[in-house]
């Protein structure tokens, strides 16, 4: 396990670890459901497709069961609907809203003897947000499964022997669900972890507000994971703003991208500073 360096962390660093330490592990426990039905999410589109396109017959229009391809015969449509790009961001809202309530409740009855309750303003600017950050980026997917098909497709069309329908399925499998692929697992964990992280930030954010905490510091886990503090590298950010407080309210400056956030995950924010984000925010002392 990679060691955790707190730079210029104010009071207790042995608590400041500790209180990484365990929103690490917090975070890990509700990513890892999520990123499992995002894998599945993506898993059902790719098949979802795959059964389109030989419903079609444009499988088979490329494959050895067919003779020579003509470009006007050929009719690939989105693979990714606005309906079903709708389901899936709905899925990881309604999750995340879970992981903000339960873990931001959890983090105020440790500071105070409040009750929990949400800035409704900011809760729909935040949820709103995320509808168009998580849609955008879906479409974007869309775009690239799209794009990967075609160039299977184009491969199929210009091999001497043409492949059969099903190993033109599996290339497609492969291309988007693969280690690699633009729907992969990775893909799945990235968003996952990114998105889960965010809804907790918030969370904690929302219960320092109810308990009146008049400061709050920015902590950066800094590890081998950490990007380099170059300027050029705009994740050097989360090294440089490392232990800077504010008036709870005011956002912190991202010193690089010069995007001002008021939490980590905030999506506000530039993508560099939220995809990847395992920062945090505490109580200042």
């Amino acid at each position: 396990m990679e060691t955790i360096t707190i730079h210029k962390a104010s009071g207790n660093s042995y608590s400041v670890r500790k209180k990484i330490s365990t929103t690490l592990r917090e975070r890990n426990a509700y990513a890892i459901p999520l990123s499992q039905v995002l894998t599945r999410e993506f898993r059902k589109l790719v098949n979802d497709e795959i059964s389109k396109l030989q419903r079609s017959g444009v499988l088979k229009l490329f494959s050895n069961r067919s003779g020579r391809i003509r470009k006007q015969e050929v009719i690939i449509e989105k693979a990714i609907s606005l309906s079903s790009i709708k389901r899936i961001v709905d899925r990881i809202v309604k999750y995340g809203a879970k992981v903000r309530d339960r873990l931001g409740k959890k983090y105020l009855k440790s500071i105070s003897k409040e009750s929990w309750s949400l800035d409704e303003n900011a809760n729909d600017a935040f949820v709103a947000r995320k509808r168009k950050i998580l849609s955008d980026t879906l479409q974007r997917y869309g775009k690239d499964l799209d794009d990967t098909i075609r160039d299977v497709l184009a491969t199929a069309a210009t091999e001497t022997r043409r492949p059969s329908i099903s190993e033109i399925s599996a290339r497609i499998r492969a291309a988007a669900l693969g280690l690699s692929g633009i729907l992969g697992e990775n893909v799945a964990k990235r968003i996952a972890e990114t998105e889960v992280a965010s809804f907790q930030n918030f969370g904690a954010y929302n219960a320092y507000k109810i308990a009146k905490v008049k400061k709050i510091q920015w902590v950066s886990i800094i590890d081998g994971r950490t990007r380099p503090g170059k300027r050029a590298v705009p994740r050097a950010d989360h090294i440089a703003i490392n232990g800077a407080e504010v008036d709870l309210g005011s956002p912190f400056d991202m010193p690089i991208t010069n995007t001002p956030m008021l939490y980590p995950g905030d999506p506000k924010g530039s993508v560099h500073d939220i995809v990847n984000c395992r920062c945090t925010i505490i109580p200042a002392r």
